[in-house]
């Protein structure tokens, strides 16, 4: 039988949405409307909680378990999980969290540390979707749902740059862009979105460059030599 005691929800970056327990607090617990054999699950509506209900079926007759499902558009998720936090009693077990919340959730001790519970990443997950996920030794989220960064060129422009026939570094699109710039062109654009899709589009120039949004001590880096160099 499965018990869970400090539970508050979490759902992942950047590149994704993420699964999660909610912890909301040292020392509240999770809902316990059905005791131990039941789940709330708090997630991001669409496809995102659309995938996840068609596998609850199978899940809860292996287990017997039964699982309720709450279902939020993106900022409403967010507040919720935010309110349910500050409760004396949570009111959901897992959750979906976006990447961009992990930081504050984990600094306000809203997430479970998974890894305490004895969860562990299957060998078969790509790195780079887990380190989003963790905070030193601490597993705080499980990837559920990533973004993929697609780089588009005009080969035209490119043949005519000289630097060959395709590019793959962020050197070669800085070479390139120059280049268009030269000729009168748009070097660079960003996808056409929203805020938050256009901040994330400008997180792989910042990395390309050695930099982050925050350093170690959660102090913005706006005002880096990194960060310069990326805008």
């Amino acid at each position: 039988m499965m018990r869970f005691d400090k539970l508050i929800v979490i759902g992942v970056i950047t590149f994704t949405m993420m699964l999660s327990l909610c912890a909301c607090a040292a020392g509240k617990n999770s809902s316990g409307k059905g005791g131990d054999n039941r789940l709330t699950l708090a997630l991001r509506s669409g496809t995102y909680s659309e995938v996840v209900k068609q596998s609850l079926s199978g899940f809860e007759e292996k287990y017997g378990i039964s699982c309720e499902v709450k279902e939020y558009e993106e900022s409403e998720l967010y507040t919720f999980l935010m309110n349910d936090s500050a409760e004396s009693k949570g009111h959901c077990d897992l959750c979906m969290v976006d990447g961009s919340w992990m930081a504050e959730f984990v600094d306000s001790s809203m997430l479970t540390d998974l890894a305490e519970m004895g969860y562990e990443f299957d060998d078969d997950i790509i790195p780079a979707t887990t380190k989003v996920c963790t905070m030193g030794d601490s597993i705080y989220v499980t990837p559920y749902y990533g973004n993929v960064t697609v780089m588009m060129y005009n080969k035209d422009l490119l043949s005519e740059s000289g630097l060959g026939e395709e590019i793959d570094t962020w050197d070669d699109v800085v070479r390139l862009s120059e280049f268009a710039n030269s000729k009168g062109a748009m070097g660079y654009i960003y996808r056409g979105d929203t805020d938050n899709n256009i901040v994330v589009d400008f997180l792989p120039v910042l990395c390309a460059h050695g930099g982050w949004v925050v350093d170690d001590n959660n102090n913005p880096t706006v005002n880096t030599p990194e960060f310069c160099a990326a805008m």
